[in-house]
Order: structure tokens, then C-alpha cells, then sequence
């Protein structure tokens, strides 16, 4: 089992023997691919990871108190704010940020 839960777990080696069956399952939950026995990868529906997606976009906005703007939503505003945010090429060279 993977570590996260309840999810069905695989060897790399089971998953190249049964691609279909493995991709099947993972249409229905997310699949964990392990290699030498530790979790690898995660195989998952894709409307399953734009979910999660959008509920980690939803949580990180809330918890930071931001609006999540996506970028062809943006109004001039938002632009000019996001411009406005970039590091400088000072900062960029030194890698630090002067706030």
C-alpha cells in the first residue's frame, strides 16, 4: 500500500506486465507505482488530478487570504500588480530579494 492512504500499490516490474489492467484501475483511484519497493509515482485519472488541482488552488488562496487570478482572467490591474512583483535584475544576479 502506498503511504497515503488506501490506495492500490504497484511494482514497476507488475505495472509493465500489466499496463492495461494497471491503467484501468487507475481510471477508478490512483494507482501508486513503487520502484525497489518505495512509492515512485502516482498514476490517476486526469479529472481526479485537475481536481485535486483546483482544491489545492482553492486552499492555498484561502490561506494566504490571495485572490487566485488565472492569467486569462487577468485585468490590467492584475498585470501591472504581477509586474510590479518580479525580481529585479539586481536581486536575480545577488539572489536575494530586497523587499
Amino acid at each position: 500500500m502506498g503511504k497515503g492512504g488506501n490506495q492500490p500499490s504497484v511494482s514497476w516490474a507488475q505495472f509493465l506486465n500489466n499496463t492495461s489492467s494497471v491503467l484501468d484501475l487507475a481510471t477508478k483511484q490512483p494507482v501508486v507505482l513503487t520502484v525497489g519497493g518505495r512509492d515512485r509515482l502516482v498514476i490517476a485519472d486526469s479529472n481526479y488530478f485537475h481536481h485535486l488541482e483546483e482544491v489545492a488552488r482553492r486552499t492555498l488562496a484561502g490561506e494566504m487570504a490571495l485572490d487566485a487570478v488565472r492569467a486569462n482572467e487577468m485585468t490590467e490591474q492584475d498585470r501591472t500588480a504581477f509586474t510590479n512583483m518580479r525580481p529585479s535584475a539586481t536581486e536575480l544576479e545577488n539572489d536575494r530579494w530586497e523587499d
